[in-house]
């Protein structure tokens, strides 16, 4: 019986193990296979750009590819050298290539490999492809020109945020793009690449002393990963404002006959000396001297300028108020329909761009071109009202045409002086035609009227609180 017992025992046991085996037997891997799909293989016929995307089909019979790796080797056919290219490891069937084609002709060996899931990598499956040659891209700097002045801070603020720059560039190839641009400053390190084609260099890449000559280069990244090798280059001059002096007026009134309507420059002067009497100036005549440049605008806390003709050349000089005024200067703004000069409809809507909506901070203004305007009222229900001995009593005498309300504006923006109606027109009595805007950085004031022809007693007490208001 033990011994009957001992057999089946074994029997068992026998039984056991083989079945053990039979469930745990595992073949030999078969490696993956993989074939290059498109372009079509080894075409001699044909020179393609040097950017390819490249397919491929895998498969593996006893299991799924899960990993590829590819390369390629670049052989130039007239310089007679080669360059061969590191793997890379993706997981899609595709890839993107840009060849390096720096030769007339270029001869591509392309190679890729796929892995299975038991890490087996299949044999290699190569192409040949050419390549034309690649041009390098080309990059100018449109903005600032070369060995232009800007005024300059060493630090960033709500609104100087450093050195505007403005660039584009171009591929000369069929084909190609740009897909990037670096820009460094004074031979220091590039920065990483973007497509943005108009940014502020930041003014902590500018060395010490900031003021004098600075050079930045920009250059131009291709989709074929080509750099232009001859960055666009400019030197500008930095200026840093002192802001020393006090008040700068610079008066852009035309001399005139001397009679009503029509004062000389010397009548101007006076009524201007008069009311600005116990403040600390300097006079600047636009007439004889054209605009001041940033060198000599950046000596003063405050620029008035004033144009009491119904013709204007402020606009012309938009660039420099308004460099000016994002480094902290600060601007009174008055004329005869100032407004008007920098857009001459109706209503006027104004956007980013335009000197009114970027630095006065006004959205929108409407013109009454009638013979309307009285006066205005300001503070506590101070006024300024038209002085008749300065007009013509059958011309303007009931009031002045072309002044402009403004409806909109910003938070920042303030009503300062009220629209006298002689007609009490309610679409324009008691709107603003005086603003001021308090900022962070500068504060600018606008009289959308001439002072000249109001009353000195109200021009005297106005002046007096603007001055006060913006800290002179």
């Amino acid at each position: 019986m033990g011994k009957k017992l001992l057999i089946i025992g074994i029997t068992i046991f026998i039984i056991f193990i083989g079945c053990q085996r039979k469930q745990g037997a595992v073949g030999p891997n078969q490696p993956p296979w993989i074939e290059i799909k498109l372009p079509p293989a080894n075409d001699s016929t044909t020179s393609y750009f040097a950017l390819l995307t490249i397919t491929w089909n895998a498969g593996d019979n006893d299991g799924y590819p899960v990993l590829y790796k590819y390369r390629y080797t670049t052989y130039h056919l007239y310089l007679g050298d080669s360059i061969v290219q590191d793997w890379i490891e993706t997981e899609e069937s595709e890839a993107m290539v840009a060849f390096e084609s720096s030769d007339t002709l270029n001869l591509q060996k392309f190679e890729v490999m796929a892995k299975d899931n038991r890490g087996d990598w299949s044999p290699t499956d190569t192409r040949l492809y050419y390549t034309k040659q690649v041009e390098r891209p080309e990059t100018e700097i449109q903005s600032p020109n070369d060995g232009d002045t800007l005024l300059f801070l060493s630090y960033a603020t709500d609104t100087y945020h450093g050195v505007p720059l403005i660039f584009t560039g171009w591929d000369p190839d069929s084909g190609g793009k740009i897909i990037g641009f670096s820009y460094r400053v004074d031979g220091g390190e590039w920065s990483s690449w973007r497509m943005d084609t108009s940014i502020y260099v930041n003014p902590n890449l500018f060395g010490q002393p900031y003021e004098g000559f600075h050079t930045i280069e920009v250059k131009s990244k291709d989709n074929t990963n080509v750099e232009d090798d001859t960055p666009a280059q400019i030197q500008i001059f930095l200026l840093v404002p002192s802001f020393n002096s006090s008040i700068l007026i610079i008066d852009e009134t035309q001399d005139g006959s001397g009679a009503p309507e029509s004062p000389t420059d010397e009548d101007v002067d006076a009524f201007y000396r008069y009311i600005f009497t116990g403040h600390t100036y300097d006079e600047w005549d636009y007439a004889t001297s054209g605009c001041p440049d940033k060198t000599q605008i950046g000596e003063y806390r405050l620029v008035i300028w004033h144009s009491d003709d119904r013709n204007h050349n402020f606009p012309n000089h938009t660039n420099i108020i308004g460099d000016y005024l994002v480094v902290g200067g600060n601007l009174c703004l008055s004329g005869w329909g100032i407004l008007h000069s920098f857009n001459s409809s109706v209503h006027v809507e104004y956007s980013s761009g335009d000197f009114a909506y970027d630095h006065l901070h006004i959205k929108s203004s409407e013109l009454n071109s009638n013979n309307d305007f009285k006066g205005g009222i300001w503070g506590q229900g101070d006024t300024v009202v038209l002085d008749s001995s300065k007009l013509y009593a059958f011309h303007y005498i009931q009031g002045l045409p072309n002044i402009r309300v403004v409806e909109g504006r910003t938070g920042w923006t303030h009503p300062l002086v009220s629209f006298i109606s002689s007609s009490s027109n309610p679409d324009f009595q008691g709107k603003p035609c005086g603003t001021r805007y308090e900022g962070t950085t500068y504060n600018a004031v606008l009289l959308d009227f001439p002072l000249y022809y109001v009353k000195e007693e109200g021009a005297i007490g106005l002046c007096d609180y603007i001055l006060d208001y913006l800290g002179e």
